[in-house]
């Protein structure tokens, strides 16, 4: 009667390559895992700075995104009545976002720090207590702390934003 089986060698050899395989993945994959978090932050705040601006062009006056305290704690968007920049009692919660991630860094520069406007027309105004204000744009930069490629979406005059790809420098230097 013959046995089957491993002998201790074969299983040895077997988990020094496991090991090896293991060992050379492992990096890689938690590379992926950031830049998946990057993107779906960078996502979810596009997705909502775009529901702002159909916001304000649907009930045609002013709708706010601001984030709490810095972009990366999240944000918020609401129907700003008075035209303050703030979220005061009385003005609808419409959405709310956590925290993305804390491998995560946004930041706005001085334009978009505290919070993205948009009037009736669509077009993107500082709050400043009037219906109207003057123009924002701006950029919010998205990087992974990992310190590899991230995103930058950019808010144009008229209030239109784009995506833009950015390398790991760029983030470094953000």
């Amino acid at each position: 009667m013959s046995q089957r089986g491993f002998t201790l060698l074969e299983l040895l050899i077997t988990l020094i390559i496991l090991s090896l395989l293991l060992a050379w993945g492992i990096p890689s994959l938690q590379s992926q895992i950031h830049q998946t978090q990057t993107r779906t932050a960078t996502l979810s705040l596009y997705e909502a700075i775009q529901t702002a601006r159909v916001r304000a062009i649907t009930r045609n006056g002013r709708a706010t995104l601001r984030a709490k305290g810095n972009w990366d704690r999240g944000w918020e968007l609401f129907d700003d009545l008075n035209h303050n920049g703030e979220r005061d009692p009385g003005e609808a919660l419409i959405l709310e976002h956590q925290t993305p991630g804390s491998d995560i860094r946004i930041s706005g520069n001085s334009k978009v720090s505290r919070y993205i406007s948009y009037i009736g027309t669509g077009e993107s105004r500082h709050a400043t207590g009037t219906p109207r204000g003057g123009f924002q744009a701006g950029t919010i930069t998205i990087c992974p702390e990992a310190g590899s490629e991230g995103y930058k979406l950019v808010l144009a005059r008229m209030g239109r934003v784009r995506q833009q790809v950015i390398d790991a420098e760029e983030c470094l230097d953000a």
